[in-house]
């Protein structure tokens, strides 16, 4: 037993939280629809845009997540909801947000790349 909650516990640290349990979590919620950009408001309110391009963010166990990024996103609310759907910690949330911002930044500079107005 407590062989099994260290072997847990490193796979935690070395995936930044990311495990295979969480992977067939995450999807599950994806399968449900629990996958969100505009989180916390009426979907009714979004209006349905198509992303400029898209972002592939490689996950432990050879999987990868896609993020659609459109002009005017909020890299957080981004990341924020990628790292809810996937199971991913505060740290990689967080990693997840400068790279965002900075792979923005560099596809709509006239933006100043934060897209803080988008959301």
């Amino acid at each position: 037993m407590i062989k099994e909650a260290r072997e847990k516990r490193n796979q935690w640290n070395e995936h930044g939280g990311y495990t295979e349990e969480t992977y067939k979590k995450s999807q599950k919620m994806n399968r449900n629809g629990a996958f969100s950009f505009g989180e916390g408001k009426d979907k009714k309110m979004h209006k349905k845009r198509d992303p400029s391009f898209f972002m592939d963010v490689k996950l432990a166990g050879g999987k990868k997540g896609r993020i659609g990024i459109c002009q005017g996103d909020n890299p957080r609310i981004l990341a924020k909801s990628f790292a809810k759907t996937y199971t991913l910690g505060p740290a990689m949330e967080e990693k997840l947000v400068n790279l965002i911002g900075s792979t923005m930044k560099a596809n709509f500079p006239e933006e100043g790349g934060d897209g803080e107005e988008g959301q």
